[in-house]
């Protein structure tokens, strides 16, 4: 897990390195990773290309990780290496949907019921997700790693990963 946490911080600051340096440049770190589900608690998460509807993607709570902590305004979603994004949400609201999987660096995944503790869903149009990930360049079968990123309102960065594929 911490090499991906370290290949995810490494892309975000080649990218940032890449483009001409503004006179103060602020560099942050995620600091905690935390449960993400896609389209929770389905598996293994399609996502149907071309599609006008929404998609859900969860931040889950835990004993550890209380979601009313979340500044839901910093959520945002990216594909791998930060190659596209950031994708914001549309909306979002708190509901029990999921129970929290340990999270790895491959596509991990529960069908589990809720576990009566809340969690922050967050809706993305599926066209936004599409065309800011690049999910419409990818073959049908594709597994796509999707990572989040948002902020504690203690200033604290957050970090999750979750699968989804194309369909």
């Amino acid at each position: 897990m911490l090499q991906l946490l370290a290949t995810f911080f490494l892309a975000a600051l080649n990218s940032h390195l890449a483009q001409p340096a503004p006179a103060a440049t602020r560099l942050d770190v995620l600091q905690e990773i935390w449960n993400f589900d896609i389209q929770a608690p389905s598996c293994p998460n399609p996502f149907n290309s071309g599609s006008h509807e929404l998609i859900s993607m969860t931040l889950v709570g835990t004993a550890q990780h209380d979601v009313a902590d979340i500044d839901p305004a910093t959520i945002k979603i990216w594909s791998e290496h930060c190659a596209a994004g950031p994708v914001t949400p549309l909306r979002y609201n708190y509901d029990d949907k999921t129970t929290p999987v340990l999270p790895g660096p491959g596509c991990d995944f529960t069908s589990q019921a809720p576990d009566g503790i809340l969690d922050l869903n967050v809706q993305f149009r599926k066209t936004d997700v599409q065309s800011g990930l690049g999910l419409g360049s990818c073959a049908p079968g594709t597994f796509v790693r999707v990572f989040v990123s948002a902020k504690l309102m203690n200033g604290c960065g957050i970090f999750g990963l979750d699968c989804v594929r194309v369909q």
